[in-house]
């Protein structure tokens, strides 16, 4: 008699993630649009795209614009660790292609793991001092994920489990800043390990401007909606009372699901839509990007007008339209040049003199003349 058997042993199932929250989303063209708005989007990539959930699309055409700025939740992991990641990247480098989409370069300030001569070095890291976090256009840039569940009004929207990914210093410094209080709190309480299962908070989209910049980047705040010495001595007694540590097995952002390359490679896609960050153009001449999440002060200031070539430290760099004039002209000569333009608040520029533009122009120009014949 063949004989049933109902579980296996030492399998332990995880909750995955059903979704993910983005500031703003790509445009036709993959490039960001809709900054002050939230989207939640399909947490798997087809195409190089996550599309809008279909769970949500009441919200996202029915919520008001303060609505699309603000989200509540729930910390739905015990530990810190479970829920929240971050470190410094850098993603490519010209001449070096690490394996499975892996990034160039990563770290933590103290220590680096970079790809040098086909295999992985474990090398100091210079943090600031770093050759890649110099200059205005810094290829090395934090990297952020949080998990968390949102919650609505019953029976309103789904509560799934959540992941927001971010690379803007500000945002990551204020996350960070959330659990270190929430830690300082504990402590108060006499807490040596706090438990963050059920901690709640907002997430609020906003504006920050730069006056030297002249410019305006998306950041988000998280902020916990009541007294975390209230929460932690309430917990504690519910927690006493179930026997348990009450919080759920869940997926976690350490877990091998999430550190898999091709799902950290979109992660990073979805909020850096420039990658690879350095664009060949034509012989030897590369176009270099910034990240779009924000911009140092004083590296890009805003012209008055779209069209006028902006100038940063008496050097003129090209406009949105002669950066689109340099592509259209990459694909008639049939070259693979691949797009990288970044539009921040409608000003786009690429860090190329513009006195090399006539040189780019004839020199794909004469490409595309030989491809024809």
């Amino acid at each position: 008699m063949l004989n049933r058997y109902m579980e296996i042993d030492g399998l332990d199932g995880n909750q995955p993630v059903g979704a993910a929250l983005t500031i703003g989303t790509k445009g036709d063209l993959g490039f960001p649009v809709d900054r002050d708005k939230l989207y939640f989007k399909t947490p798997i990539m087809a195409d190089g795209v996550r599309d809008p959930h279909p769970a949500f699309k009441a919200w996202h055409k029915n919520a008001s614009p303060e609505q699309r700025k603000t989200i509540r939740g729930n910390i739905v992991h015990a530990s810190r660790s479970e829920c929240f990641e971050h470190y410094l990247r850098n993603q490519s480098r010209k001449g070096h292609n690490p394996p499975n989409k892996q990034p160039y370069c990563t770290g933590d300030g103290k220590v680096a793991t970079r790809w040098v001569d086909g295999d992985w070095k474990v090398i100091p890291c210079p943090h600031e001092l770093c050759e890649f976090r110099l200059g205005n256009v810094k290829a090395c840039k934090p990297f952020a994920r949080l998990l968390f569940m949102p919650g609505w009004d019953a029976g309103t929207l789904p509560s799934l489990l959540t992941k927001f990914t971010t690379g803007s210093w500000n945002t990551v410094r204020n996350l960070v800043g959330f659990f270190e209080y929430a830690e300082s709190q504990a402590a108060q309480c006499g807490i040596e390990h706090p438990n963050f299962f059920g901690l709640p908070f907002v997430l609020e989209l906003t504006k920050k401007t730069s006056a030297r910049a002249k410019t305006a980047y998306p950041v988000m705040t998280i902020t916990p909606t009541m007294s975390l010495v209230d929460f932690f001595a309430h917990q504690r007694k519910q927690l006493e009372a179930a026997g348990s540590s009450g919080a759920p097995r869940l997926l976690a952002i350490g877990s091998p699901d999430q550190q898999d390359p091709e799902v950290v490679a979109a992660d990073l896609a979805e909020i850096n839509p420039g990658i690879p960050s350095v664009m060949t153009v034509s012989d030897g001449l590369e176009v270099v990007v910034a990240d779009h999440a924000e911009v140092d002060a004083g590296a890009f200031p805003a012209p008055a007008d779209e069209q006028a070539p902006l100038n940063r430290n008496t050097e003129e760099l090209i406009t949105y339209d002669q950066a689109q004039m340099l592509i259209r002209l990459g694909k008639a000569a049939k070259l693979d040049v691949e797009r990288a333009i970044i539009d921040r608040y409608k000003v786009t520029v690429y860090s190329l003199p513009l006195e090399k533009l006539s040189d780019a122009q004839a020199h794909i120009g004469h490409l595309a003349k030989v491809n024809k014949r």
